[in-house]
């Protein structure tokens, strides 16, 4: 009796993997603008932040291999919410030539997971709700 190998499942669809990078891409785009109206910022300070998160945003994708599976919780959204807070933040660090506050760093940690997490949340309950109709 010969024991086949298991199936390698297929790579995400291109669409998948692009829907999945503009919804981390809008996710940082929304915490800029909460961060500056909660702070009475400009479109200036929306731009400083985006171009600090924006790059972190990619590493994070990187290092995540996010493309393997680009709407997966776990461990992709994970990964790249955890990459993408603590890399904007060292980036900050260096461009403010200081820490940031321990209220910046935590808010910062709490929205991106609420935004970064969340659409993968959102979109699997949706992926369920289909299967079962």
């Amino acid at each position: 009796m010969s024991v086949s190998p298991s199936p390698v499942p297929a790579p995400p669809a291109r669409q998948q993997v692009v829907r999945a990078a503009i919804s981390d891409f809008v996710s940082v785009v929304v915490f800029a603008l909460l961060a500056a109206l909660a702070h009475g910022k400009g479109p200036a300070d929306i731009a400083k932040l985006l171009a600090i998160f924006v790059p972190a945003l990619a590493v994070a994708w990187l290092a995540a291999r996010a493309w393997r599976a680009p709407a997966s919780l776990k461990p992709v959204g994970l990964s790249v919410w955890a990459a993408t807070s603590a890399v904007g933040l060292g980036i900050y660090a260096v461009v403010q030539s200081k820490a940031p506050h321990w209220t910046m760093t935590t808010i910062t940690v709490v929205v991106l997971a609420l935004l970064i997490l969340g659409w993968r949340l959102l979109a699997r309950a949706a992926a369920k709700s289909a299967q079962a109709e």
